[in-house]
């Protein structure tokens, strides 16, 4: 089974409920109150950025970690325009994927 895992600190996650049905999603919310934290979530401290969530899901969920997890802000298009065609692909056609797949792009700039 394939799970995502979405750290939040304020993004609006309505694309959520375009991901494949069948995944597992977990989100962590790091958005300060008094916003209402995305139902279902789980309140994390805003400390550490979206590494300390995924960190804190890899420690805590260790034994229990599904076979294949994608790991996402809570706006990825910004960095994986096509994340839904991609987590569609990995959740239903990939039967043997790699152990690391970088989901996103690496944008040219003129810096």
């Amino acid at each position: 089974m394939l799970e995502v895992v979405v750290c939040r600190c304020g993004e609006d996650l309505s694309w959520t409920r375009n991901l494949p049905r069948d995944i597992r999603l977990t989100v962590y919310d790091k958005t300060p109150a008094p916003a209402a934290p995305w139902p279902g979530s789980i309140p994390l401290p805003n400390v550490g950025r979206e590494a300390h969530a995924w960190l804190h899901h890899l420690s805590e969920r260790y034994h229990t970690l599904s076979p294949h997890t994608v790991f996402a802000q809570g706006r990825p298009f910004d960095h994986a325009p096509d994340f839904h065609r991609v987590v569609r692909r990995l959740a239903h056609e990939e039967k043997n994927p790699s152990d690391f797949w970088w989901l996103g792009f690496l944008w040219e700039t003129d810096d």
